[in-house]
């Protein structure tokens, strides 16, 4: 995205939204501090290739984890 990473974007969606988790899709997605800080939320993510099946068991796993987040 041209005008800001995926991380921010996230941060701020959570701000407004705090019960909102974020699929990331990445093929980049190596970084240590990415996968404790970003991931840690309780957000998701998908690296690429990834097929239909994979992206469809991800969503998924996301919309089912919002059955067990405090309210």
């Amino acid at each position: 995205m041209p005008q800001m990473g995926g991380e921010l974007l996230a941060e701020r969606f959570h701000a407004a939204y705090p019960l909102t988790r974020v699929l990331f899709v990445s093929g980049h997605a190596e970084s240590e501090g990415f996968r404790t800080g970003v991931l840690g939320k309780g957000n998701e993510l998908i690296e690429k290739p990834f097929s239909p099946e994979a992206l469809a068991r991800k969503v998924r796993d996301a919309l089912d984890a919002l059955d067990t987040m405090p309210a």
